[in-house]
């Protein structure tokens, strides 16, 4: 073999190491979250009472990362997801609330992100946009704040 083969062998198993490797801390961080909000890690598995129908969400493909878990009173749901397959795919961060109000609607309310409804689940994202650079994953430390933000409400029964 050629020392480009050699190069590019190496190259290809460091970028595959750092994927790894984010992926990684990724899921250790949200765990970390999770225990300290007192939610379950429910890893690549979703509640069945969580329902997506009418969203985007409806056809995802793949779920990672997904927690479980109440704050004021109401049920959250957020997990990472991969929507479609192949080249035509893309990633999100999904914050669901079960509950009939917006609990997402504060005075510092991220416009970037979207909210619609599906049943008694209120369904918070980044939509779906065209660019360079799409978004992509929602960062965890911004998640927190999300959750943080979040207004009481009652529960939906």
């Amino acid at each position: 073999m050629t020392p480009w083969v050699y190069f590019w062998l190496a190259a290809a198993i460091f970028v595959v190491s750092v994927l790894k490797l984010r992926a990684h801390q990724r899921r250790v961080a949200i765990q970390t979250m999770a225990a300290r909000r007192g939610f379950t890690y429910l890893g690549k598995t979703l509640s069945h009472s969580l329902t997506l129908v009418g969203t985007p969400f409806e056809r995802i493909t793949a779920v990672w990362n997904a927690i479980d878990g109440q704050l004021h009173g109401v049920r959250i749901v957020v997990f990472d997801c991969r929507v479609g397959q192949g080249k035509g795919s893309w990633l999100r961060t999904v914050i669901a609330a079960q509950t009939n109000e917006n609990p997402f609607e504060t005075p510092n309310f991220d416009h970037s992100f979207t909210l619609e409804r599906s049943g008694s689940w209120a369904v918070h994202y980044r939509p779906r946009q065209t660019s360079l650079l799409p978004p992509g994953l929602t960062p965890v430390s911004e998640v927190d704040s999300i959750l943080d933000s979040l207004r009481p409400l009652w529960p939906s029964r």
